[in-house]
């Protein structure tokens, strides 16, 4: 894992007040990543695609489908591209289907609790996650690049 080291925030307001906003991320491992909101959109979807060294990616949509990209993905014959992927797709007999996982976070929260063990995210991901948005906050402000402070 790797923490995010440096950010920049954009945003725009469309017709009727309606905001886009992205930031771009820079981590302390050299890799880079974008965030995107847009609050015109029809339905609320999220997208995370993680793409590796060598051509690898793997996508998630709506934390219900994950996609895997083999790094040959591109290599198209005859005019058209190829898109060769693995897919996994949880279907619509999962029991958390339609509430996209915020159930199983909230359960295994509590399950922690009463077990008394740490959770699989602690306090110290939750002040991370703080200073992220502290930053995404002033990088709006100055409408500039921004270090990530920490202590």
């Amino acid at each position: 894992m790797s923490d995010v080291t440096r950010l920049r925030a954009f945003e725009h307001f469309g017709e009727g007040g309606r905001m886009a906003f992205a930031v771009s991320l820079q981590f302390d491992n050299g890799a880079v990543g974008t965030l995107n909101m847009v609050a015109g959109a029809p339905a609320l979807e999220t997208a995370v695609m993680v793409t590796g060294d060598g051509g690898h990616a793997v996508n998630v949509h709506n934390m219900q489908r994950v996609q895997y990209l083999k790094p040959d993905a591109w290599r198209g014959v005859g005019g058209y591209r190829d898109f060769p992927t693995l897919e996994w797709n949880q279907g619509t007999h999962y029991r958390g289907y339609g509430r996209h996982g915020y159930l199983e976070q909230m359960e295994h929260f509590a399950q922690s609790i009463l077990a008394g063990r740490q959770p699989r995210a602690s306090l110290d991901d939750a002040c991370e996650v703080m200073r992220i948005c502290q930053a995404i906050a002033d990088s709006h402000g100055q409408s500039a690049s921004v270090q990530i402070k920490r202590d």
